[in-house]
């Protein structure tokens, strides 16, 4: 290439080169939405992408930190199959152990479910819409669109970069590499809207109330608002708007499935909550244990509050939220978390680790008659506990 090259000869060349270098542009297969029982070919570019996607799924099927709790894995894909119709045998949903909130979907049918997610929802509904919106990206094929506009803006950029500098661009020619990455970027706005859409589409049919989608996003919010004041919360929200600036804010999110949820309002919709929490019961502890490994007390305060306003009854939903007082130790945090014992005891006299709370309590802050006695009455309840020998070493030296 010449720097005899006009302005001219350049032009041209950018808007030709979806026939020329471009000549070796990838051809769409993914503007079709995807058929049961699809399989691509092993040469194409959506084979490739299947390959690597079934290397990571052998990983996750044989990971540690996989749940393998067969009811709970059966119960969230029947509500993946439900979703999904004809869909079904080819959506493999894997459920792993990890505190935040994501889920992801494959194109070769491979969906991940973290453990924050089925924490944080609070309903069938709400986990069918996290369901529903990742299956929209994967029947209208946006990761294989994706991947093809990532190919696609490589070879534009390089061809467009050679042009450029032929003509004495300069610096002018790193441009198009700069355009080609912020157009590269996960999904785009205009795909996330089209999940959303779907999702609900998919929501309905299943049979499931629409606004829990919006409640999903709602609860996210409340959470990473928690403990910041007005000005804080602005500056994150400006952050948040800078770096996400190719997706919809949370806000507007929330607005949009809230206006569309009015459109598929049908009778008999379901949001599911007695039947989500039991089949989360086996695992919930575990899942808010880690929870509060993370020291994001404030976060969690919401997710406690959430489930208070499901199950006001539930002993060990006050006392969850009795350990992130007595945890987080602030200036009222003592008076706060003895209150949520108690509540935890008023429900169950016989819970066990929130004696032990209140033994600790009792310890910090010098009473060491009551928290001898709180120690005695967990080791009562709970004679096998892991930390059996540290208490009653603590209660050998108040003797």
């Amino acid at each position: 290439m010449s720097a005899a090259l006009t302005r001219r000869q350049v032009l041209h060349g950018l808007c030709g080169c979806g026939a020329i270098a471009l000549g070796g542009c990838v051809t769409s297969q993914a503007r079709r939405d995807v058929t049961a029982g699809h399989q691509p070919q092993a040469n194409s570019l959506e084979g490739g992408i299947w390959k690597e996607m079934e290397d990571i799924e052998a990983s996750t099927r044989h990971s540690p930190l996989r749940i393998r709790d067969a009811r709970l894995n059966d119960y969230v894909q029947r509500i993946a199959c439900r979703l999904a119709g004809d869909l079904c045998p080819d959506i493999r949903v894997y459920l792993v152990e990890t505190p935040y909130f994501n889920a992801s979907m494959a194109p070769n049918g491979m969906m991940q479910i973290w453990s924050g997610l089925l924490l944080r929802c609070q309903s069938e509904a709400e986990l069918a819409a996290v369901i529903g919106h990742e299956l929209g990206h994967y029947i209208r094929r946006h990761s294989l669109q994706q991947m093809e506009n990532r190919t696609n803006q490589a070879a534009f950029a390089a061809f467009a970069a050679v042009l450029i500098a032929g003509a004495g661009g300069g610096e002018a020619a790193r441009l198009p590499y700069l355009i080609a990455q912020a157009n590269i970027s996960s999904f785009s706005r205009e795909q996330e809207a089209e999940a959303d859409e779907l999702g609900l589409e998919l929501m309905t049919r299943a049979g499931y109330a629409p606004f829990a989608a919006a409640s999903v996003w709602q609860g996210l919010v409340e959470e990473l608002d928690a403990g910041l004041d007005e000005d804080e919360r602005e500056e994150w929200r400006e952050k948040k708007a800078v770096w996400t600036a190719s997706h919809p804010t949370p806000d507007s999110r929330i607005r949009a499935l809230a206006v569309k949820a009015r459109q598929h309002l049908v009778d008999g919709q379901r949001y599911g909550e007695a039947d989500y929490h039991m089949a989360l019961a086996v695992i919930r502890d575990r899942l808010m244990q880690s929870e509060l490994r993370l020291h994001q007390f404030d976060r969690t305060l919401v997710i406690v509050d959430r489930m208070k306003r499901v199950f006001p009854n539930d002993p060990d939903v006050h006392y969850y939220e009795a350990e992130v007082y007595r945890r987080r130790n602030g200036p009222r945090d003592e008076f706060l978390a003895t209150n949520a014992y108690g509540r935890a005891l008023g429900f169950d006299p016989g819970h066990a680790r929130a004696w032990r709370g209140l033994g600790i309590l009792h310890r910090r802050a010098g009473r060491h008659g009551s928290a001898a006695d709180a120690f005695r009455r967990y080791l009562e309840l709970a004679p096998a506990a892991e930390d059996n020998l540290m208490i009653r070493s603590y209660l050998g030296a108040q003797t």
